[in-house]
C-alpha cells in the first residue's frame, strides 16, 4: 500500500505504480484517534517513510501498536537541523519513535546523533537518487518530434526555479543565443502556476515564450520554438534532462535551498547552481569536487561559464564522464535499503 498526502502525488502516484502496488490511498490526519483507527484498519507489518515528510502521531501510533517504521533516504538540512535543536522536546521523541533510520550522509547521521538518536538505529545507506538510473517508460524523454524543437537544437535546461532566478537566467540566454543561434532555454519553474507571470517577464525582455501545456493541448495551433519553451507541466522534467546539454538548479541563486542535482547527473547532464544548496550540501559538494558542476555567483559569471561548457566539446565531455563516475561510485543503494526493510519485515515475523 502506498500513502500520498496531495492530490498531485495521488495523480503522479495512478500514473507511475498502476499495476505495482495493491492499493493507494491518501494519509489520514495526523490526529491521535483518526490515526489509530487508520494503522487498526489496515494492520501494515512495516511502515516506511520517504526522505522529510514527518508525522509525529502516525509514528507514536506506530510505536504504541508495535509496528516497526524505517526512515529511507533520510535527510536533515542544516536548517532543519536548526529547527529540530529548538524544539527538541518535540522532535526527539518523534525521531525515536523509527526503529531504523536510513540517512544519506555521514553528516545526517552526526545531526541525528546530537538529537539524541540512538547510534545502534542509524544507518548510512546512501541517497536512493543516485541509483535511479535512466528513468523508466513513464518518465522517458519525449522524442524530438515531441517538443517541437529543431533536432540540431541546444538545450538549456533551467530546472524547478524561483522567482528572483528567472530574469538573470533569461538575460543570460539571450546573450548566449546571439553567440549560438541553436540554444533553446527551457525554463521549469518550480510553481507552475506561474506561468502568465513568466510569460510576461519573457515579452518584457524581448522573448517570445512557448508553454509546453499549450502545445499540448492545441496539436493544431502550435507555435515554432525559437528560444524559450516553459515547461509549465507536472511530471515531466526528470525526462527532459535527458535532452539537455546544460543543466541549471533551481532555488540555487536565491536563498531558497536548493533542488536535488541528481536528475541531471543520471543523465550525465553538466550542472550550474548557485551558491544556495544548503538542502542539498554534500551531494552538491561531491558533485564540484568530482568535477560535474560548477558553482555560479552572477549573471555574468553564469553566462561566462555556460559559454566554455556549450562551446568546449572537451569541456563539456569531461564534465559528462564526471557525473558518470559519480552515479557508479553509488550504485547499489536500492540493494542495500532491500536488504535492510528485508530484515525488519524479518526481526518482526511477517
Amino acid at each position: 500500500m502506498v500513502s500520498v498526502t496531495t492530490r498531485t502525488g495521488m495523480e503522479l502516484a495512478a500514473e507511475r505504480l498502476e499495476g505495482i502496488v495493491n492499493h493507494l490511498l491518501y494519509s489520514p490526519f495526523d490526529l491521535p484517534p483518526v490515526v489509530s483507527r487508520f494503522i487498526g484498519r489496515l494492520q501494515p507489518d512495516l511502515f516506511i517513510l520517504v526522505e522529510t515528510d514527518f508525522w509525529p502521531n502516525w509514528l507514536l501510533g506506530l510505536r504504541q501498536k508495535q509496528i516497526p517504521s524505517l526512515l529511507v533516504n533520510g535527510r536533515i538540512s542544516q536548517a532543519s537541523f536548526r529547527r529540530y535543536q529548538r524544539l527538541a522536546w518535540f522532535f526527539r521523541p518523534m525521531f525515536q519513535s523509527f526503529t531504523r533510520l536510513s540517512l544519506q550522509s555521514a553528516s545526517d547521521r552526526s545531526r541525528c546523533l546530537e538529537l539524541g538518536i540512538a547510534a545502534d538505529a542509524i544507518r548510512i545507506l546512501g541517497n536512493l537518487k543516485y541509483d535511479t538510473g535512466l528513468p523508466d517508460n513513464r518518465r522517458v524523454a519525449p522524442s524530438r518530434e515531441k517538443t517541437g524543437l529543431d533536432h540540431q537544437a541546444r538545450i538549456w535546461l533551467c530546472g524547478s526555479t524561483h522567482r528572483g532566478e528567472e530574469e538573470t537566467l533569461l538575460r543570460v540566454a539571450l546573450e548566449l543565443k546571439s553567440e549560438i543561434p541553436d540554444l533553446v532555454l527551457v525554463l521549469a519553474p518550480r510553481d507552475v502556476n506561474r506561468r502568465e507571470e513568466l510569460v510576461r517577464l519573457a515579452q518584457k525582455l524581448g522573448c517570445k515564450p512557448v508553454l509546453r501545456s499549450r502545445w499540448l493541448q492545441e496539436p493544431g495551433n502550435r507555435d515554432r520554438i525559437d528560444m524559450l519553451l516553459l515547461l509549465d507541466t507536472i511530471g515531466e522534467l526528470a525526462g527532459w534532462y535527458q535532452l539537455a546539454d546544460l543543466a541549471f538548479i533551481g532555488g540555487s541563486l536565491v536563498p531558497e535551498g536548493g533542488h536535488n542535482p541528481l536528475e541531471a547527473a543520471t543523465c550525465s547532464v553538466p550542472v550550474l547552481f548557485g551558491p544556495h544548496m544548503d538542502d542539498f550540501t554534500d551531494i552538491a559538494a561531491e558533485m564540484l569536487a568530482c568535477g560535474g558542476a560548477r558553482t555560479v555567483h552572477s549573471g555574468e559569471e553564469m553566462l561566462g561559464l555556460a559559454r566554455d561548457i556549450l562551446n568546449r566539446p572537451d569541456q563539456h565531455q569531461a564534465m559528462q564522464r564526471a557525473q558518470q563516475q559519480l552515479i557508479a561510485k553509488h550504485s547499489e543503494v536500492t540493494t542495500r535499503h532491500i536488504e535492510e526493510i528485508k530484515a525488519l519485515l524479518h526481526q518482526s515475523g511477517s
